[in-house]
């Protein structure tokens, strides 16, 4: 018996898991790999380059970016720092969309900050070196300092300059709304939670007219019930 393309496997449905666009995703997949792969020539892909490739092309197609790196090791197979390297390598051989990329992901690690004890700053965990090089380069260019000495995958910065960079990633605008939000923590009159700064702050990203990041911050939305 022949080997035969089942597009309802297990294994194609962990991967792909949206069924209303599995099978679009799946032929753009396959269309990508062969272009990219064959480019140079049969063969001329090393193994690593060829893990390389696939990694890129299920994050962009099958929708696994906003997935962790543990989340991926578990459904990969693999060990977690090798999910690390892979993803790390992939933005920088395939960088079309770096920021775009940077900029999404940065959403679901705003979506999963918490405030530092003291109540000033916020504490970011950034598993993904690419976004944590992007956030570092913003941050950096604006003169703000952020502490890192704990853990090099947990960023803290104080709250209120942390706006001015989500204002240069985002739009003055959201970057103002960040502002005047998180300025409500110690407000006695009109105190919101940091679960609700957050949500002001998602709530006029999702305003934006197109793109993946307005789409991006809807979705955070709803899964986190902020309707």
């Amino acid at each position: 018996m022949g080997w035969e393309f089942d597009p309802s496997s297990h294994e194609i449905g962990r991967l792909f898991p949206n069924a209303k666009t599995k099978d679009q995703k799946l032929a753009e997949f396959g269309r990508q790999f062969i272009d990219l792969y064959l480019r140079d020539g049969l063969g001329v892909m090393t193994k690593k380059e060829t893990e390389i490739l696939v990694l890129s092309l299920l994050e962009s197609q099958g929708g696994l970016d906003m997935r962790s790196n543990h989340e991926l090791s578990l459904l990969l197979r693999q060990p977690e720092s090798t999910i690390t390297n892979l993803r790390y390598q992939a933005r920088l051989r395939y960088p079309d969309t770096e920021e775009a990329y940077a900029e999404r992901r940065l959403l679901w690690v705003l979506v999963k900050a918490e405030m530092e004890p003291s109540g000033k700053k916020v504490r970011l965990v950034i598993e993904d070196k690419f976004v944590r090089q992007f956030l570092q380069a913003k941050v950096k260019s604006e003169g703000v300092i952020v502490d890192t000495s704990f853990n090099r995958e947990i960023v803290e910065v104080d709250g209120e300059k942390l706006a001015v960079i989500l204002g240069k990633i985002y739009g003055e605008d959201n970057g103002r709304r960040w502002k005047e939000a998180f300025k409500k923590l110690t407000d006695s009159q009109h105190k919101l939670s940091f679960a609700e700064v957050k949500k002001e702050f998602f709530k006029g990203i999702a305003k934006g007219t197109g793109g993946a990041i307005p789409k991006a911050a809807g979705v955070i939305i709803k899964a986190n019930g902020w309707i």
